[in-house]
């Protein structure tokens, strides 16, 4: 289900895998963070300035940092709600050297057309994207209006209050950034913890080091996958039956539809391998997780 609403996010550092991409950039975040408990309205890799305040101009900034200047991100991938549809958390790629950013929306009755100005350092930098998040506030709350970028392409809109947290992850486990994006009219967000999956060796560059698998959780329109392999079932706590695959490698896939959704809705939670040697989480701990989405 992920791959349906993710196939908008860019290709990052040569890497044509969302996963990986989405992994390896994601916050990360302690998993007592509020954050994980509830969605997140801004990513700590790009600090902010307050809602509705100016960027920082090039001459007032370079006093304090080498000079920047200001433009707009060229890439949104989508948006989802907060604060009772007040604010739309706009998902967007950010690059090497940016320093800031904040979204801008302008509203009609009809519309609303949401842009990022980012605060970039006048510098040499990586030819690379990081997958961020930026806070546009409303006048209105959103309304189901429809939202598009600056050159009027149509921004996928995910309606917050649909969007459930883990209140339990495995001891350790970090991230959970918030990605949403849309295809085909569908759209949903995706989200991952897991442990560090790096280490320095002695020759300095870092290598992939075999860890527990990490946790995925996308939430959005779907429809069941039609490739189940040992297919199963649970009850959840909240009543809902979950469908339950295993891959050849033994991870688990949880796929059910929560109490009074839509029934397009669908919830997705995997035990997804990271590095060669890594072990998938049991169907237990699993389990413990979409029992404690909330």
């Amino acid at each position: 289900m992920a791959g349906l609403f993710m196939a908008s996010l860019a290709i990052v550092g040569g890497c044509a895998n969302p996963r990986v991409t989405v992994n390896a950039l994601s916050a990360v975040i302690p998993v007592s963070s509020p954050a994980v408990t509830s969605p997140t309205v801004s990513s700590p890799e790009v600090s902010s300035p307050a809602a509705g305040s100016p960027v920082q101009s090039s001459a007032a900034a370079s006093s304090a940092t080498a000079a920047t200047y200001v433009e707009d991100s060229t890439q949104i991938n989508g948006a989802y709600t907060a604060d009772n549809e007040r604010q739309l958390v706009i998902n967007y790629v950010a690059g090497d050297c940016t320093v800031s950013a904040h979204g801008v929306a302008t509203e009609t009755a009809t519309s609303i057309t949401v842009h990022v100005k980012v605060t970039t350092r006048n510098a040499i930098c990586e030819a690379i994207g990081y997958i961020r998040n930026a806070v546009a506030p409303l006048a209105a709350p959103w309304g189901h209006r429809v939202v598009v970028d600056q050159s009027g392409a149509v921004v996928p809109v995910v309606d917050g209050a649909f969007l459930l947290s883990p209140s339990w992850l495995p001891a350790g486990y970090q991230g959970g950034q918030i990605v949403a994006g849309g295809a085909d009219g569908r759209v949903g967000e995706e989200q991952e913890w897991g442990p560090p999956e790096t280490a320095a060796n002695s020759s300095g560059p870092t290598t992939c080091q075999p860890t527990p698998a990490v946790v995925s959780l996308a939430q959005g329109d779907s429809d069941l996958p039609p490739y189940p392999t040992l297919p199963g079932t649970q009850t959840l706590t909240n009543g809902a039956l979950a469908i339950v695959e295993h891959d050849d490698q033994g991870a688990p896939t949880l796929d059910w539809t929560p109490p009074g959704y839509p029934g397009s809705w669908m919830i997705r939670l995997q035990s997804v391998q990271g590095c060669p040697g890594s072990q998938p989480l049991s169907l237990d701990t699993l389990l413990k997780i979409a029992n404690s989405l909330h």
